[in-house]
């Protein structure tokens, strides 16, 4: 009876359950007996998708004929992140495998974007970082002094600016910078400035005769009414020759380099201002006179003359005038900005020249019709009727009026 039981046991079928992608592509397969308990495969993997499960799902023991399941998939995000200048710009999600189309590169006043780093052209499976950044920029800062380049540079944006030290020019004051912001703008700057021509005015003392010297190297002189200015064209017999420097040249200017005696009209003692000129006018006649912008000894060839009073106990005395060496022919020293006068080696010489007390030769005359009986002083102006005592000339001949 043991062999006949044997024989009535039936055998148990096997069957396979499939496990599949979604393709159709076998990932794995087992094979077990039917009603077996069922232990599935690890999870698949696949870029940039998440696994969500089998479909149909697994039953826990094998089935009749076996089953095919496929795997089923979530397509992932991944976040595309934006870094300008260590700091985050922008982050945006891409799903796995999207076109990326990059950001607009931003823009800074007064700086450069570098370009973003490289960015991929679909999305991949993992976030992905994009870095750029800012350079600043630099812009000229151009400095012009009467509308001539006076310094260049090249200057960061937002640089605070320090204004360039003021430029100097005898004789002339500094307009101060124009155009100069306070930090450097995103464009080029140009800075202005101008230089003022103004000289310190010049206090001229005429003594109590009415005579001065004067004499400038760098500028030209305006007389102040009430001065003429004249120049020594000879001197012989005792006698200068004066020469009116206005007639012919810039009226009521003294030119630069010409040394002159200055006259007042009427023989008015007291201050007279001279201001400074940007005339280019220019004296090229004879002057026997010299002059130096220093304190000078006078030396050189020739007889040299002071003009000043005359010594007492001598020819003249008390009488003031162009002395010879001040001192007896002695070298003598005159203040800067001063006139002496130089007579030639070989010209007569004297112990000195008046200024008021010879006649001298007229020369030049104030233009304009002129009366014959009208009366000149001795450097050949034009005085209409005399008002103080005095030398004059009238009608080619000397008068006296005491």
């Amino acid at each position: 009876e043991l062999l006949h039981g044997f024989h009535n046991l039936e055998a148990v079928n096997q069957y396979t359950i499939l496990f599949e992608t979604n393709g159709g592509n076998l990932i794995e397969s087992i094979t077990q007996d039917y009603g077996s308990e069922i232990t599935p495969p690890e999870n698949p993997t696949k870029e940039g998708y998440t696994f969500i499960g089998w479909e149909p799902a697994i039953p826990e023991t094998m089935p009749l004929n076996g089953l095919t399941v496929k795997a089923q998939w979530q397509i992932n995000s991944y976040a595309l992140i934006y870094i300008v200048d260590s700091e985050e710009y922008k982050t945006s999600t891409f799903v796995y495998g999207s076109e990326i189309t990059p950001e607009e590169e931003p823009t800074k006043e007064g700086y450069t974007f570098s370009g973003w780093s490289e960015i991929p052209e679909t999305m991949p499976a993992g976030d992905v970082v994009v870095t750029g950044s800012f350079t600043v920029n630099s812009y000229t800062l151009l400095y012009l002094v009467d509308g001539e380049e006076y310094k260049t540079s090249s200057v960061a944006y937002g640089t605070v600016l320090t204004p360039e030290p003021v430029p100097t020019k005898d004789g002339y004051t500094f307009s101060g910078w124009n155009g100069l912001p306070s930090t450097m703008p995103a464009h080029d700057v140009t800075v202005t400035g101008s230089f003022i021509f103004a000289p310190a005015p010049v206090d001229i003392v005429i003594s109590s005769v009415g005579y001065a010297t004067f004499y400038d190297s760098q500028y030209a002189y305006v007389l102040p009414n009430g001065l003429s200015a004249q120049v020594v064209t000879n001197a012989s017999n005792g006698k200068l020759t004066y020469r009116t420097i206005a007639d012919g040249y810039a009226s009521g200017i003294i030119p630069k380099g010409t040394a002159v005696m200055l006259a007042s009209d009427g023989q008015t003692s007291g201050t007279y201002t001279l201001t400074a000129s940007q005339s280019t006018a220019t004296y090229t006649g004879t002057n026997l006179l010299h002059g130096s912008d220093n304190v000078t000894m006078t030396t050189g060839n020739g007889y040299h003359y002071k003009l000043s009073y005359g010594q007492t106990g001598t020819a003249w005395n008390d009488m003031f005038g162009w002395y010879w060496g001040a001192q007896d022919g002695a070298p003598f020293q005159i203040e800067g900005h001063k006139a002496w006068l130089v007579v030639p080696n070989g010209g007569t010489r004297a112990g000195g020249f008046t200024v008021d007390g010879e006649a001298t030769e007229i020369i030049d005359t104030t233009s304009g019709d002129a009366e014959a009986d009208d009366y000149y002083d001795i450097h050949g102006r034009r005085i209409g009727t005399p008002t103080h005592r005095g030398l004059y000339i009238r009608t080619g001949k000397k008068v006296v009026i005491k």
